[in-house]
């Protein structure tokens, strides 16, 4: 299992190893996740308002 997925996610499913993972994190730390990972995308969070 790769060790980044392994120090984020925990498995309470015996023999069941997570692969791949996608979070959203909307915390104020970005810093600290930016540094500890190497495979982040900064999202801007762009929202589109539909008229009615």
């Amino acid at each position: 299992m790769n060790k980044e997925i392994q120090k984020a996610i925990n498995c309470s499913v015996q023999d069941l190893h997570p692969v791949q993972a996608f979070a959203h994190y909307t915390g104020t730390e970005k810093e600290k996740l930016i540094s500890e990972y190497t495979r982040v995308h900064e999202c801007i969070c762009y929202q589109k308002e539909l008229l009615k």
